[in-house]
């Protein structure tokens, strides 16, 4: 070995003649001596032609103090033993002061890269240090965490040893017996670990032999990839945006699959990635989806250049089933060249330019009613101002005097699509209350552009604090009786003479208390007022959906929505008080008007809302069998007009519709798919007289479908002929 050659950290003695390694021992332990490697030697050693790859991460077990996993009151890796736990006084009289627990190393097969894990367990009273090394005829690679340390009493250290497979490693060398070992000894205090290295010796060492796992095949592949990405194979995200995207990765292999997901940000780097979870074992021949952040610093400027190349990887090896997730965070699952590059791609469609506001709030703020109550109610709407898929979620501070819980706490809005959030506040036991409109608590909704392939349950991991946006929480000055509101605060109405016209509202009871409510309309009003449900029962801070249909005479007069009142009365009643007689019931009752909005005033009559085409249902009569039949329902107004579908239950068949009901905007059509299936026990000569209808009425813009789904009057609804015509079906 020249001059320049490098000496094994663990190696003792000085160079004699040509290099050859001189221990400084007595006669008798350097003929028991041979070359033998320390199991953490950092560079690359050459001996004699011989190579040893031996390294470390330096882990926190080799020079510093720290509590490890144990049985006996935690384990202890120092730079000094004794120094902080009891002398050893009290050994046991075993001549075995270690034990391995499994007693071997177990890999699953030599011709690849893979992970086992063992624990060192000291089953003495005493303090016990350790060192691993090896003999250099040991033509493979080893990788671990930490070499050495001292072990407190009783206490166990686990370890982590990779198994790198040297190139041209020949077949018979790698079914050769190989083992490490591990020097231990019982320390006096004050004994440092860094000294070990310069102590250890065979005498006190205990061998830990290698096995490889036959029962699986050899890998066979001729490829040396171990995982594939899937479904989606990359990973989209925005420019100058923070995003969530997400990738699916496969093991291809019978073996258990480690990975890591990490990141190699260059210096002062404006982009960095998130995961929730960076690392995993992957069961042979299964997959998982991993969720990734892409995060923009707040020094970022529109203008900042990007470095996406090599930025995020993930390093992937085989494990023994031992090796366990929390194994898997240290420095040997960081190797950029064991790892494959995750592929990312910028959508250049969301530039710089996009506007930095992704979402906008109605109200822009949350509005609770100023009450000495300790429940307050309020909703607002969250609105996608984008051409994307945008997730949200909601976050609260913990210092808050009160809590607010949220429905939904987060979701994911399709482009320009709208969402109802209901905030309940809650005021904590130990709060004052309420003495002053101004709050100072914090309310605040975090927004990101998102891949079509996150889900709803990805959101809650990622809330970075410099993404999210506060809504200001305001208190609404009410007088002290106040037991509902409206949403909307108003009905509104178009202006049809000698039409019926429905709309809809919300009655919010805003207090902890049961509400009984009635509606009542003037008979002097200029039209009628019919209310479903026209009376009931409001549980603590509950909401009631009442739909009006609005009855226009025919000679209405112009300032006929001055003089209109629609009034609810409202009061507090008990909790087993019946619907039927809430007035009875109420303890105080207070009258609310409902504002009433009329618009788009027209002349014109109008006879029919809506045609069929064709004009009837034809099906034909067939014995125990489904019949399937279509038909056009068209608008043939300038308005909303909503539609519900239904049937006779004296009908000798059931009529299923899809979709049973809808909204038609103006001028437009819907096909429905009509199924006729016939009940059973039908008499052959019953006289058949299907009764199959559409009630039909103009809608206010802010009715949904889902709210008149029982909504069927006789009189707003319009019959479609059923034609049955008998078949016969040939043998």
């Amino acid at each position: 070995m020249g001059s320049g050659a490098h000496r094994g950290v663990g190696q003792r003695g000085g160079l004699g003649a040509e290099g050859e390694v001189v221990p400084r021992f007595g006669g008798d332990q350097r003929r028991r001596m041979r070359r033998r490697e320390p199991a953490a030697v950092l560079p690359t050693a050459a001996v004699q032609g011989r190579t040893a790859r031996w390294r470390t991460g330096g882990g926190a077990g080799e020079d510093g103090w720290g509590a490890q996993e144990g049985t006996g009151g935690g384990a202890a890796h120092g730079s000094r033993a004794g120094e902080d736990g009891p002398k050893n006084s009290s050994c046991t009289a075993s001549t075995e002061l270690v034990q391995f627990d499994p007693p071997e190393l177990s890999f699953p097969w030599p011709n690849k890269t893979s992970l086992s894990s063992f624990n060192i367990v000291n089953i003495t009273d005493c303090y016990i240090g350790f060192y691993m090394w090896s003999f250099k005829e040991v033509s493979t690679c080893y990788e671990t965490e930490t070499c050495q340390g001292i072990l407190a009493p009783r206490s166990t250290q686990r370890m982590v040893v990779k198994w790198v497979l040297k190139e041209n490693e020949a077949e018979e060398h790698m079914h050769c017996k190989k083992s490490i070992f591990v020097w231990n000894m019982i320390l006096a205090q004050g004994v440092e670990s860094s000294c070990f290295r310069d102590h250890f010796s065979d005498e006190d060492s205990k061998e830990l032999p290698f096995i490889f796992n036959n029962n699986i095949s050899p890998f066979t592949s001729t490829s040396d990839e171990l995982i594939r990405l899937d479904h989606p194979a990359r990973l989209v995200f925005p420019r100058n945006h923070t995003g969530l995207s997400s990738i699916n990765i496969v093991n291809v292999t019978d073996y258990y699959v480690a990975f890591h997901l990490f990141s190699n940000p260059g210096k002062d780097a404006v982009v960095s990635y998130q995961t929730d979870d960076p690392f995993g074992i992957l069961a042979p021949r299964s997959a998982q989806r991993v969720v990734v952040a892409r995060l923009i610093n707040g020094e970022e400027t529109e203008d900042t250049p990007y470095k996406d190349d090599k930025q995020l990887f993930m390093w992937n090896a085989i494990v023994s089933e031992g090796v366990k997730v929390s194994d898997l965070d240290c420095s040997m699952s960081r190797n950029i060249k064991q790892s494959i590059e995750l592929p990312v791609i910028l959508n250049n469609k969301v530039t710089s330019s996009t506007s930095v506001e992704l979402i906008k709030f109605e109200p822009p703020e949350v509005c609770f009613p100023f009450l000495p109550s300790k429940r307050l109610l309020s909703s607002i709407k969250i609105v996608n101002i984008t051409d994307y898929h945008i997730c949200f979620n909601t976050q609260v501070e913990e210092t808050n005097v009160a809590l607010y819980i949220t429905k939904p706490p987060c979701g994911i809005l399709p482009p320009w699509s709208t969402q109802e959030l209901v905030v309940t506040r809650v005021a904590k036991e130990e709060a004052p209350e309420l003495e002053d409109i101004q709050c100072k608590d914090k309310y605040f909704v975090w927004s990101c552009f998102v891949t079509e392939d996150i889900n709803v349950n990805d959101l809650t991991r990622y809330m970075p604090e410099n993404e999210r946006k506060e809504l200001p929480i305001v208190f609404m000055e009410t007088s002290s009786n106040m037991l509902i509101q409206f949403d909307p605060p108003e009905l509104s109405f178009p202006l049809l003479q000698n039409q019926r016209v429905l709309s809809s509202a919300k009655i919010v009871n805003i207090t902890d208390q049961y509400i009984g409510f009635r509606v009542c309309t003037k008979k002097r009003n200029s039209a009628r007022y019919n209310a479903n449900p026209s009376q009931g029962i409001l549980e603590p801070l509950s909401t009631q959906v009442i739909l009006v249909t609005r009855i226009a005479e025919q000679n209405e007069l112009e300032d006929s929505e001055r003089k209109t009142k629609f009034l609810v009365w409202n009061g507090i009643v008990s909790e087993d008080s019946k619907a039927s007689d809430v007035i009875d019931n109420m303890s105080e009752t207070k009258c609310t008007r409902l504002p009433i909005v009329l618009r788009q005033r027209s002349s014109s009559n109008l006879d029919e809302l809506i045609q069929f085409d064709p004009p009837e249902l034809h099906f034909p009569i067939l014995p125990n069998k489904k019949v399937l039949s279509s038909i056009k329902i068209v608008n043939l107004t300038d308005y909303n007009v909503g539609f519900n579908t239904y049937s006779r239950s004296t009908n000798v068949a059931w009529y299923h519709t899809e979709p049973p009901r809808g909204i038609l905007p103006p001028r437009s059509t819907q096909k429905l798919m009509v199924t006729r299936e016939e009940k059973e026990d039908v008499l052959e000569d019953k006289q058949f007289n299907e009764k199959y209808f559409v009630w039909t009425s103009i809608l206010s813009e802010d009715v949904k479908d889902n709210e008149y789904s029982d909504y069927m009057d006789d009189q707003e609804s319009k019959e479609l002929p059923i034609v049955l015509e008998k078949v016969f079906l040939g043998c």
